[in-house]
């Protein structure tokens, strides 16, 4: 009887101590992850993003952590191309939407930008949505965090009231990010990257809207 006591005593302190609630894995807030998301992206400096738009189309960009190039296809279309450098953003307009001999570039900001308000919308949130550094916004929290085979995998609430399901790897590179039907896939991180603006015979302009009277 005395033996079975030491037992006994040793069963319930391993008992206890299995009963204590295991750590969530991964960053403890939303302002940790998107701090490690922003060191990892400015380590690596570049990387390849596969966008999934829905009935916008899909684009696979290629960029670093201030130019991005990125070429979007809608089902049956030709693929429009768009540059996003500091302080300016261009788009390619298709051959079959202009004139034959018409400048293939325009620019979306600038003068006449108010004209290129529709395709600069699209363009802004293609290149948003590519930057693994604006995943996790201001003011976000996280609503879950779980281990999966790539790393993590976070459910993100943002203030706009939708949800961010993103994963991770271990050095905390974002693999996938989805809201809702829209997804982004990462990869080739670290890999050269080259983007070019448009060379000025490439480039038209937006005409300027006449000042109001």
């Amino acid at each position: 009887m005395r033996a079975t006591i030491p037992a006994l005593l040793l069963l319930l302190a391993v008992t206890a101590c299995s009963s204590t609630p295991a750590a969530a894995p991964g960053h403890p807030d939303a302002q940790a992850l998107a701090r490690a998301i922003s060191t990892a992206a400015d380590t690596q400096k570049s990387v390849a993003v596969d966008l999934d738009l829905g009935v916008t189309g899909k684009a696979v960009c290629r960029r670093d952590t201030t130019s991005a190039r990125c070429e979007l296809t809608k089902p049956g279309g030709q693929p429009v191309t768009y540059a996003f450098l500091p302080g300016a953003s261009y788009v390619r307009i298709p051959d079959d939407h202009r004139a034959p001999g018409a400048r293939s570039w325009l620019r979306l900001t600038g003068d006449g930008a108010e004209l290129a308000k529709p395709m600069a919308e699209v363009a802004e949130r293609i290149r948003d949505l590519s930057d693994p550094r604006k995943l996790v916004p201001a003011g976000a929290s996280l609503a879950s965090a779980k281990t999966a085979p790539e790393g993590v995998r976070y459910e993100v609430a943002v203030p706009a009231g939708h949800s961010v399901l993103l994963s991770v790897d271990g050095n905390d590179r974002p693999v996938r990010a989805s809201i809702g039907a829209v997804s982004a896939d990462f990869h080739d991180w670290g890999a050269p990257v080259v983007v070019d603006p448009p060379t000025p015979d490439q480039l038209a302009e937006f005409p300027t809207l006449p000042a109001p009277k």
